[in-house]
């Protein structure tokens, strides 16, 4: 899976990601700084990957958790992230 070019401007702006994991490692943290936590497993029945997205905010009285299946780790986190950005847009 191909991260969008938008996403990339945000988790590595000045391109210093060294492969798919480091930049994987980049996208999570980037996640963070907007409130939410990431979770990142395998699943050994299926061999998926399932990445686990969460915005809690108490604040706002939310509680959201939203799953994403990919073959591999990196498109799991990346699907997450992709649509971490879309929800940053409708704000």
């Amino acid at each position: 899976m191909k991260v969008s070019k938008e996403l990339l401007e945000k988790v590595d702006p000045n391109n210093e990601a060294c492969c798919d994991y480091h930049l994987m490692h980049l996208m999570k943290e980037w996640t963070y700084k907007y409130g939410h936590e990431m979770v990142s497993y395998h699943i050994q029945d299926s061999n998926e990957w399932r990445c686990l997205y969460a915005h809690i905010s108490i604040d706002l009285n939310i509680d959201k958790r939203v799953g994403f299946y990919a073959e591999t780790e990196f498109e799991a986190v990346t699907k997450a992230c992709e649509y971490i950005l879309e929800q940053l847009k409708d704000k």
